[in-house]
């Protein structure tokens, strides 16, 4: 028991005031006190200090017990007051009490005293409890209110037949209803698009006897989808016993639509015929699609967490390489044409675009590439610029042949009339027959070079496969 007691007394004799005082220091108290006789004393002490009970007279020349505790009512102050006085008449007495006094002692009786005093006490500590009490319960019931007033979370209760009694406002946005007075009374049933998504999550709750983030799908007014997570459990009454179900909604739509549009973009990354690389600013691998394992022969397992150098063919050199770097880290595209290395050792030719990828904060995290194989391509490219030479060099060589043609032609008809000129036996024909030969065989050289750049049809005849 604390002994310490600061008193209060409203007398106007100070030797009855050392009296009570003393009776209560005989009783084991510690007592502070402090004597006043009107209403500017009693307001100023009370002003200056708490004080734990009041004794007062009933009545005084300057001052009453009615008055005292009017004041002191006025304060707000809920502090044990009990009156100490001569006889009073039985009625006077019952007013008092009446009016707020908590006991009334004799001063002829003051071995009363000290039992009352302790029971004002003990009452008055009980009285502060319950304030503090219902002060916490006030805080706490205001806190739960404003918490269900703006948590974006739905908060909702249904009774034992599954019917809405209790529901946040941002209900309201959720289901698209004007108020929550059209939804309150519904059964919780109506608001599911699938109502097996209902009896399920009961059945989990039943089991559990608590259910965090179950997924299903609700309906708004006007009867549009939204996908929620539900984390529920049950309403139970101070006996314990189950009354209902209560718990929170969370919509989750976005979160869905996002995961849906993140699905189809990885799978549309993944049927992609081009080769799709992901690496960090040291490019080091962190994502590549199925195309670039067919493409380069690497697993991705082989692939992701290594450097992108080990694709290398050593075809380029590194001032290439670090012209692509500088590009995509200044936060440009670079394109081009990049040969690198299989896992088999042979090389393939892919035409690339490189990008910046950025975070929200505008800073640069990783550069994606895209890579789509031209190897083939290059093939027919090479094919199609040898057979654009050759096609030159044959329109060079059957122009060559035709002038040649064209002199050969004179070198021969004079020849042959030079011959005619001469007598039969005259020993220059056979020099001038040794010309014609040589023209004739130069003549066959010119149709060879002419049949192969294709400016002349080439004789065909039938042979026998037996010769061959």
């Amino acid at each position: 028991m604390n002994n310490f007691l600061r008193v209060l007394i409203i007398e106007d004799s100070e030797r009855d005031a050392d009296l009570i005082l003393s009776t209560l220091e005989r009783a084991g108290y510690a007592t502070v006190g402090q004597r006043v006789e009107n209403a500017a004393e009693m307001d100023e002490a009370i002003e200056k200090q708490h004080w734990d009970i009041v004794i007062s007279d009933f009545r005084m020349p300057q001052f009453d017990a009615f008055a005292a505790l009017r004041l002191l009512q006025q304060k707000d102050c809920d502090i044990p007051f009990i009156v100490v006085s001569g006889n009073i008449a039985e009625d006077t007495a019952v007013s008092v009490m009446k009016a707020g006094v908590h006991d009334y002692v004799t001063k002829d009786s003051l071995g009363r005293l000290v039992p009352a005093v302790r029971r004002e006490l003990a009452d008055s500590e009980v009285r502060r409890k319950n304030r503090m009490a219902e002060e916490a319960l006030r805080e706490s019931e205001e806190r739960y209110r404003s918490i269900i007033e703006n948590i974006p979370d739905v908060f909702y209760r249904t009774d034992e037949h599954g019917m809405i009694i209790m529901a946040s406002p941002s209900a309201t946005r959720l289901l698209g209803f004007e108020s929550l007075e059209e939804i309150l009374g519904m059964p919780a049933v109506s608001l599911w698009a699938d109502p097996q998504e209902h009896s399920e999550m009961l059945r989990r709750l039943d089991k559990h006897g608590i259910i965090r983030d179950f997924e299903a799908v609700i309906k708004k007014k006007d009867g549009s989808p939204r996908f929620v997570s539900v984390t529920s459990t049950f309403w139970k009454d101070r006996n314990g016993s189950i009354v209902g179900v209560e718990g929170l909604i969370r919509d989750i739509t976005d979160r869905k639509q996002a995961e849906e549009e993140r699905i189809r973009m990885v799978t549309a990354i993944e049927q992609s015929a081009e080769a799709i690389l992901i690496v960090d600013t040291n490019w080091i691998i962190h994502y590549v699609n199925a195309a670039f394992e067919s493409m380069s022969g690497y697993d991705r397992r082989d692939a992701i967490g290594r450097h992108m150098g080990f694709l290398k063919s050593g075809t380029h050199n590194e001032e290439f390489y670090r012209n692509i770097k500088q590009t995509l880290s200044k936060g440009a595209v670079w394109s081009g044409r990049l040969t690198n290395r299989k896992k088999d050792g042979t090389f393939y030719e892919t035409e690339v675009t490189g990008s910046p990828v950025r975070n929200q904060a505008g800073q640069i995290i990783n550069y994606v590439s895209v890579h789509r194989d031209i190897t083939r391509q290059v093939k027919l490219e090479n094919h199609l610029r040898q057979a654009q030479k050759m096609e030159a060099i044959g329109t060079l060589a059957g122009g060559i042949a035709h002038d040649f043609n064209n002199i050969l032609s004179a070198i021969m008809g004079y020849t042959e009339l030079a011959v005619l000129k001469l007598p039969d036996r005259s020993p220059v024909i056979r020099d001038l027959q040794q010309v014609l030969d040589a023209g004739r065989r130069a003549s066959d050289l010119v149709k060879q070079i002419l049949a192969v750049s294709r400016q002349t049809q080439q004789g065909k005849k039938p042979v026998e496969v037996a010769l061959i």
